[in-house]
């Protein structure tokens, strides 16, 4: 199909009263919904209303791969949309940027920093066992210094011999084991704040 006419499509498809649901114009660009598409596919709603679509892309099976509503949010793998961006999945990306994230659970770097639905943290872990697990396996003798842990302060004055008068506590750790009314108490065994367990390790002479 071609068009001698200067400014005329080559192509464009009405229906029912209907016009331009398909446009081909001069340039090469497929419209749908639209006369002067922008892009090689333009897709042109015809509402903006959240409970009807623009962009419907199904495997074989009729599953949604890519859907567009028309209030502007994107799927990939759903139709239900909780944002303007819902992955039903794994999302892959070499860098990124948020200026927050909502998720059920994070996982970075396969475990390097995970966060489970209960709001555990783990590093190291994609298990944690309390509100904050680390976890380091060795599989071999390591061949560097290893710190599990690590608070570090630095006194950065700029100039050498340096007084600093603190008129403020400086904590590296706080543990603090309270209740929220006076009739709540600790009850069992013990509270422990800080333990540390030794009895399977075995120290050689000089360790």
């Amino acid at each position: 199909i071609a068009s001698e006419v200067a400014g005329a499509p080559v192509l464009r498809v009405d229906v029912l009263g209907t016009p331009n649901v398909l446009v081909v114009p001069q340039s090469g660009f497929v419209g749908v919904g639209v006369t002067n598409p922008s892009s090689k596919l333009t897709v042109k709603g015809d509402s903006t209303s959240a409970s009807k679509s623009s962009l419907d892309v199904k495997d074989s099976t009729g599953k949604s791969l890519l859907f567009v509503r028309n209030d502007g949010r994107v799927c990939v793998g759903t139709i239900s949309p909780q944002a303007n961006l819902h992955v039903a999945g794994v999302v892959s990306a070499n860098t990124t940027s948020f200026s927050g994230i909502s998720a059920t659970t994070l996982n970075i770097g396969k475990g390097s920093f995970f966060v489970n639905a209960s709001g555990n943290i783990g590093i190291g872990t994609t298990l944690p066992s309390g509100n904050f697990t680390f976890f380091k396996k060795f599989t071999d003798v390591p061949n560097t210094d290893f710190t599990s842990q690590k608070i570090q302060v630095v006194l950065g004055a700029s100039q050498p011999n340096t007084v600093f008068n603190f008129n403020k506590n400086i904590t590296g750790l706080d543990v603090k084991l309270n209740s929220n009314s006076a009739g709540n108490t600790f009850s069992g065994n013990r509270a422990v704040g800080v333990s540390i367990n030794m009895s399977a390790l075995a120290l050689n002479t000089g360790s």
